[in-house]
């Protein structure tokens, strides 16, 4: 009927935790979402969309109307296309302001009184926000909630309103549904390499293997897009995993899908896809 069991009990209860989050870092809840390539500590995927720039899905193919365009005008050139949106711009094709057929509905009643009297720098609105090439699609997508349009103009970042394109709604969540493709995709490729981390190599189909190896050095400080790896030596690049030097607080992630600019880095390793002759001719820099 003591007590004193209680306070050394608790005191080794606290080391085993501590030294088994020190051995471990991921619980059986989180391993999995590590597997997938999402890193709950440092919040990378919770929004996904911060790391996606607007220059990647920007439009240029964009409708357009000088601001000295009447009201008649805009109704004409918006019933002859399919956008639903138009910009203003004045000659030097700086943005004035935004027009769309919910806006124009309400003026469109009066179009017989009106048309010779309203030019489009009168009517459109000018308090709908522009963004940047730079900017991410997460702060696209509040804007698009917070002001009911599902198209942005996007301007250059020089003082100028120069009117570059537009991001559309559709775009920013086709971008967003890639990316959770490519994270879903990536976390299953590198499940299957874990499992088999002994032999490197999951055999698919028939000749056709999937292997993990080292990056070759004849590779190293080449872009994929520069040694052109799948019509060289028909082998393709699935997955590479970052441990080299490059590898910094902006790529958290230990495996990323190859981007034709991706320069290769001395300690990457390669989930090449393709068969033993064409994977030894990728090995050894043959062409053969």
């Amino acid at each position: 009927n003591t007590y004193q069991i209680i306070a050394p009990l608790m005191v080794s209860c606290i080391i085993s935790v501590l030294l088994a989050g020190w051995l471990k870092k991921e619980s059986i809840y989180t391993d999995k979402l590590v597997r997938r390539g999402i890193n709950i500590r440092r919040g990378q995927d919770i929004n996904i969309l911060k790391n996606i720039p607007v220059k990647s899905i920007v439009r240029s193919d964009i409708l357009t109307l000088p601001e000295t365009a009447t009201l008649s005008e805009i109704i004409q050139k918006m019933l002859s296309n399919t956008y639903q949106e138009l910009f203003i711009v004045n000659a030097q094709n700086e943005y004035r302001g935004h027009l769309s057929w919910k806006y124009l509905a309400r003026i469109a009643r009066d179009e017989t009184e009106l048309e010779n009297l309203v030019v489009a720098a009168d009517i459109a609105r000018t308090d709908i926000p522009t963004v940047f090439e730079n900017d991410h699609l997460d702060l696209v997508m509040n804007l698009f909630a917070r002001y009911g349009v599902e198209e942005l103009p996007v301007i250059a970042r020089n003082g100028r309103p120069l009117l570059i394109g537009s991001v559309h709604q559709k775009d920013v969540i086709e971008a967003y549904n890639r990316e959770i493709q490519k994270i879903d995709l990536a976390g299953s490729i590198s499940g299957i390499a874990r499992t088999t981390a002994s032999e490197k190599t999951v055999k698919l189909s028939g000749d056709v293997h999937l292997h993990e190896i080292e990056i070759p050095r004849h590779l190293i400080g080449k872009t994929i897009r520069e040694t052109d790896i799948r019509k060289r030596y028909q082998v393709q690049i699935v997955l590479i995993k970052r441990t080299g030097s490059e590898q910094s607080e902006h790529t958290p992630q230990a495996s990323i899908f190859p981007d034709p600019d991706y320069r290769f880095d001395s300690g990457d390793h390669l989930l090449v896809l393709g068969s033993d002759a064409a994977l030894r001719k990728f090995q050894e820099n043959r062409t053969d």
